[in-house]
C-alpha cells in the first residue's frame, strides 16, 4: 500500500480552493509554491513573534505596532514559549516525526499555553496576518 500525502489545514484550503492547482504543485511538483509578498510578511511576522514571546527582548520597530497583540501571549499565565511547536501524526494517529517518512497529518501551533493543574487546560492560538476576518475556528479545532 502506498503511503498517503501528508496533510494539514493548510493543505485542505489549498485544495478548496484550486483542486487542479494544488496537484500542480504538491502531486505533480510541475511548479513551486511561489510566495507573494502578504505571505512573505506573514512568515516574517511568526518568526520575529516566535522570538518575542519565546525570548522577550526588544522588538524591530516594523514590529512595534503589534507589541500590545503580543504582549498578552508574554503575559498569559501558565507555561512560556511554547511556540511554533510542530506536530506530527502518523495514519494510526500516532505521534511522530513532523517531517518523518510515515506522518500523515502535520500541524503547527503558534502560541501553546498550558496551564491549571497538571496542565490540563492548553489553549492554542494563531496570528493571522492576511485580511481582516474572524479567527479560522476550523483550524483551531
Amino acid at each position: 500500500m502506498t503511503q498517503p500525502l501528508p496533510w494539514s489545514h493548510s493543505t485542505l484550503e489549498a485544495v478548496n480552493t484550486c483542486p487542479r492547482q494544488y496537484e500542480e504543485i504538491k502531486v505533480l511538483r510541475n511548479f513551486q509554491d511561489q510566495k507573494n509578498p502578504a505571505s512573505l510578511w506573514g512568515d516574517e511576522f511568526h518568526k520575529m513573534a516566535e522570538k518575542y514571546i519565546r525570548d522577550g527582548g526588544d522588538l524591530p520597530e516594523s514590529m512595534k505596532p503589534y507589541m500590545a497583540y503580543l504582549l498578552q501571549f508574554v503575559q498569559k499565565p501558565g507555561t512560556k514559549g511554547l511556540v511554533e511547536q510542530q506536530y506530527g501524526l502518523d495514519v494510526k494517529l500516532q505521534p511522530c516525526e513532523f517531517l518523518g517518512k510515515n506522518v500523515w497529518m502535520r500541524g503547527i501551533v503558534d502560541v501553546l499555553t498550558l496551564r491549571g493543574e497538571g496542565f490540563t487546560v492548553a489553549d492554542i492560538d494563531d496570528h493571522k496576518t492576511g485580511k481582516n476576518r474572524k479567527k479560522d475556528m476550523p483550524q483551531l479545532i
